[in-house]
């Protein structure tokens, strides 16, 4: 009966043993896990605001190419405005207000 207990007081260690290293697995993937998530939203952050940010450079250049589009092809050509039923001064407004 002794030795009953003993092998089941060894069995019961071993378990202990696997469980803790369990444990450390466990937490070790949910960091790696929550680090994953954290980098995810940094990354996507970061894109946005360059996006953002290189809209807002490009926009004296946007401005100068649309001015030198409405000189050239402006009020002074009329069948300029209307290219295959595409009504080039809404596109125009529509740069404008982006």
């Amino acid at each position: 009966m002794e030795q009953q207990i003993d092998s089941l007081q060894q069995k019961i260690e071993e378990l202990t043993d696997l469980v803790e290293e369990n444990q450390r697995m466990v937490k070790f993937m949910y960091r790696r896990v929550q680090l994953a998530t954290y980098f995810a939203a940094v990354k996507w952050i970061a894109l946005i605001v360059i996006t953002l940010g290189s809209l807002y450079f490009i926009q004296p250049y946007l401005e100068t190419m649309m001015k030198f589009y409405t000189t050239f092809g402006g009020a002074s050509a009329e069948p300029v405005d209307q290219l295959g039923g595409i009504d080039a001064g809404g596109i125009l407004n529509l740069l404008k207000n982006f």
